[in-house]
Formats: C-alpha cells, structure tokens, sequence
C-alpha cells in the first residue's frame, strides 16, 4: 500500500507541473513562432532545439561537453518555467558586452538614399490623377462623412478634389514628387476591384478638404494621403530592406523633430515661413526640400541670428540617440518597421560562437516580443544609424546663440 500511495503522490506531481508548463507554453506561444524557435517539452522542463545524433536523442543530455564542442562554444541553455531558472539566466555572462555610453549618432545615415514606394510602382499618363474625380462620383459618399472632414457636400468635395488634381496634372509650380504620388495613388485605387474602391472615400475626402487652400498645403495632403496608403503596402514594406525601413522613418521623424524645434522659437505660426525654416536646413539633415512659391523665411528681433549653426543644434538638441531609440520602438509596435525583418537580421548577425536560439531570447523578451534596449543600441550600429565612439569621434559642441 505504502508503494501505491508513492506512485500515485508521484502521479499527481506529474499532473500538476504538466499544467504549470501548458500555461507557460501558452503565454510564449506567439512569441515562439515570430522567432521560429522549435520547442521541445517534456513534464519538467522546456529546452531549446539542441543538436541531436543519428538516433535523434539530446546529445547533451546528461553529458559533459565533449572538446569539440567546447572549442566550438557550442552551448544550449534550457528554457523552464520556474522563477528560479530566471535567475540563473540573469547571473549567465552576457553574450555581447555593451556598453550603450559608448555609441552616438552616426550623422553619415542622414544622406542614404532612401528607395521610395513610387520606384516600385511605375506610373504612367494612364494613371493621370484626373481619373480620380470620375472615380469619386460613383462612390456612395454620406454627409456625416463630408462633415468629417469639414466638407459641405459631395459636390463640394468634388470640387476641392478637382481643384487638387488641376494643380498636380496643369500646373507648372507643382513638384515632381507631389505630381507622382498622386499618380500612385490614382493607380493603387484603379488596381483595386470597383466594389472596394468606396473604403478609400476617406483619402478622396483628406485630398478634396485641401481643395480651398494653398498649394503648399495641397502638397502636404497628398504626401499624407500617400503615406497612409502605402505605409502599410505588402509589397512595398517587403521590398525594403529593414535599413531602409528604418531609414525612411527617421527621415519622417526628422521632419518632425524640425517643425517642433521651428515652434520652440515662437515665430509666425504659418505654412510658408515653416517651408522656408525646413529649406535652410533640409541639406544638413537629410529631408526633403518644400516647393512653395510663396515661401517665407522666419525673421525676429528676438532670435535675428537663428539661423547661425541651426543644424548642429538641431542634431545635438533634437536628434538624439535616446530620441532615435523612442522612436524606432513605437515604428516597430505601429508595424511600420517589419518585426520578422529584425528577426532575420539578428539571425543573420548572431555571433559566430552562439547557438541563434540563445542569441535571440536573450535579445528578445519571450513574453513581449520586445529588444531590449542595450540590444537596441547594438542593432541601430549594426544598420550604420548609430556609431561606436573612438579617437577620432567628436561632440557636438554647443556653436548656436539660442537656447529654447
């Protein structure tokens, strides 16, 4: 009796540390598969996938490490669901000593050419942006999605719809780059079955709401219209590289950062002033430059030397690696950055003496799917955004007159 009662005891342990580990495996499970890391269970442990021999057993179980696979570094950690293995992984050496002091911006990254969605989407006169008003009329447009977007009517946003198109496809002051975007679009509609045209009435409204104003602002609906249309494209978002998807949206991201730094002066809240602003240093930092025929350039009694040394203060003040890093982490959760891309890229750049499985748990948290921020700062210098400091590395130093 005492025998069976120790058995079934046993048994029951058994049960209970099975359904610790189901929940455990469930709580991985999605994580498991973007890394594409098999996963062995057993009823105590969970182990990454290690080498087998010809029978397909571990041949580390139980084993010292044989020499050859010492001088090859070839370690597997196992994977529990206990706290106290978590422990021990946290007292492991690390795998890569980073010391995230030592990196800065590599201001290099700021002139990559960046491979755009219009070179991957020819366009041609078929694809005039005329063919979207025709497009619009057969849409079923309601007045409360008119009033979304502060448009009276459908005839009204036809109106403005047309007035924008007048200007890409007739006018001589609009830019090369508004003209074809608005020809990708118009080819991106066209492409897609006419009982779905109607769930992009809203890119038709955003694009007729700036009918009315100036073509500066008419360009600026456009290239949101394009982004919104081509940020989350498949075809597009594979085709680049993740350095060039972290490229183009760093280069967003300095846009950005300008425009704030220009209202951090408190000058003339306007379009035209903002586009001569963003021209003085689009050069030196790596985005576009505003066609704008009225262009203004910002002046004040306050700051009359705002523009000595404006760049660097940009880069010192604005662009920053802890900024840089903020950003790129909220690109990656918005899914404009491809998560199986990093996957790929730590799997192609693991270090030669460390098993891809460990390299990437120990980059990636298993329950968030998230790099670690010192890994971070190790990935952005693999992709040349970041540097590591040496000799020849030097500060910006502080060369403007204004602090604001």
């Amino acid at each position: 009796m005492g025998q069976s009662t120790s058995l079934s005891l046993e048994s029951d342990d058994d049960y209970l540390e099975n359904e610790k580990i189901e929940q455990q495996q469930k709580r991985r499970s999605s994580n498991e598969q973007l890394l594409a890391i098999p996963v062995e269970s057993t009823s105590s442990t969970i182990t990454s996938t290690l080498p087998v021999n010809t029978e397909g057993r571990n041949t580390q179980k139980n084993e010292a490490p044989s020499g050859d696979a010492v001088n090859k570094h070839e370690e597997t950690v196992p994977i529990r669901p206990d706290d106290d293995h978590k422990e021990e992984e946290k007292t492991q050496p690390a795998i890569i000593e980073i010391d995230t002091s030592q990196y800065a911006v590599n201001y290099a990254h700021l002139q990559v050419a960046i491979k755009e969605c219009t070179d991957c989407i020819p366009t041609t006169e078929q694809h005039s942006a005329s063919k979207l008003v025709a497009i619009f009329e057969k849409l079923e447009v309601s007045s409360s999605d008119c009033s979304l977007w502060q448009i009276g009517s459908k005839q009204s946003a036809k109106s403005g719809l047309q007035s924008v198109v007048t200007y890409t496809e007739q006018n001589a002051g609009c830019s090369p780059e508004a003209k074809t975007k608005l020809r990708v679009i118009t080819k991106l509609i066209m492409d897609t079955e006419s009982d779905k045209q109607s769930d992009y009435k809203h890119i038709f409204l955003l694009i007729a709401s700036h009918g009315t104003v100036c073509n500066v602002m008419k360009e600026v609906a456009i290239a949101q219209a394009y982004g919104m249309m081509t940020n989350n494209l498949r075809e597009y978002i594979e085709s680049q590289s993740l350095q060039q998807q972290v490229l183009r949206v760093l280069r967003d991201y300095r846009v950005l950062l300008s425009e704030q730094l220009f209202h951090r002066f408190k000058f003339c809240n306007n379009t035209h002033y903002i586009a001569g602003w963003n021209n003085t240093i689009a050069a030196q930092i790596g985005v576009p430059v505003i066609t704008d025929p009225n262009i203004c350039y910002p002046s004040s009694t306050a700051y009359p030397n705002w523009k000595t040394n404006l760049d660097k203060m940009f880069l010192k003040t604005m662009y920053t690696t802890e900024n840089i890093l903020k950003h790129i982490a909220m690109q990656i959760d918005e899914k404009k950055i491809g998560y199986q891309k990093i996957v790929s890229f730590l799997e192609q750049h693991c270090p030669k003496h460390v098993e891809k499985s460990r390299f990437l748990h120990a980059v990636i948290d298993i329950d968030t799917g998230a790099v670690s921020e010192e890994y971070m700062f190790w990935l952005l210098h693999k992709l040349d955004i970041f540097v590591l400091k040496d000799e020849q590395w030097k500060e910006i130093e502080k060369c403007w007159e204004y602090d604001v």
